[in-house]
């Protein structure tokens, strides 16, 4: 019998919401505040994730994730199933290695043709609404990638309680299109703490999407995420909320 192999190095995009408030179902939890359920992936393997972003009518899917399923956590501890299957594997190699190595003796050298090397294949990915599978890149300690998860994760301007009211008192409203729903807002938080790569990930209107981005970079710098004590660029999403018009 096979076992799947458990979810690891699942990059996220941070999320504001809290996990422990809301509503339960029979797959996770249901998200109120972008009406969408969020699937409980923690004891799941990497075939259910695959699975439960196929099944999606936009091919999106929200999942809350262990910490040691993030990219970059710590390594997957297998039972002992794995590693006797793995020991086993490795005397069968050992074995047909010795038999190659005894049957090439007996024979004479043939010419070893040369052939190019092959170009190295792309890794394979999947992304499911933010959610993003794939075998980690290599880092070569030059390019600065921003983090998803950090011990401290980035807070805005006065935080934030302060930050909605603030957008509260400066959101404006489009003119001659009352609209009512949610922007979402993707940017990166860098060590100083102003924002880069600012774009909407989920709009309303051309109109309501510009002002989403206006609201969004006029209100920095924030305080910047920290790991390991340093503080480091981190990928956030912001939401920002239209509420119905005044008459």
């Amino acid at each position: 019998m096979l076992h799947q192999l458990p979810i690891t190095n699942v990059r996220l995009l941070a999320c504001h919401e809290d996990w422990q408030r809301m509503t339960p179902t029979v797959r996770g939890r249901h998200c109120r505040s972008c009406q969408r359920e969020v699937i409980d992936f923690t004891q799941a393997s990497a075939a259910e994730l695959a699975a439960a972003q196929a099944a999606a009518p936009d091919g999106r899917v929200c999942g809350h994730f262990r910490r040691g399923q993030l990219a970059g956590g710590q390594p997957v501890r297998f039972g002992l199933w794995a590693r006797a299957f793995v020991l086993t594997l490795a005397l069968v190699l050992l074995q047909g290695l010795t038999a190659r190595q005894a049957w090439a003796q007996t024979r004479k050298a043939a010419p070893k043709a040369s052939h190019p090397a092959a170009p190295p294949l792309p890794p394979s990915a999947y992304e499911a609404d933010g959610i993003v599978a794939a075998p980690p890149a290599e880092s070569t300690g030059t390019a600065r990638q921003p983090y998803v998860y950090v011990d401290h994760m980035p807070e805005p301007p006065g935080g934030q309680e302060a930050y909605r009211l603030a957008m509260g008192k400066q959101l404006r409203r489009p003119a001659g299109q009352p609209l009512a729903g949610k922007v979402f807002v993707s940017f990166i938080v860098q060590p100083d703490g102003h924002l880069t790569d600012l774009k909407v990930i989920r709009g309303l209107s051309p109109a309501y999407d510009a002002e989403a981005l206006r609201l969004v970079q006029r209100l920095q710098p924030w305080t910047p995420g920290r790991l390991h004590g340093r503080a480091v660029p981190v990928s956030f999403t912001q939401v920002v909320v239209f509420g119905a018009a005044k008459k």
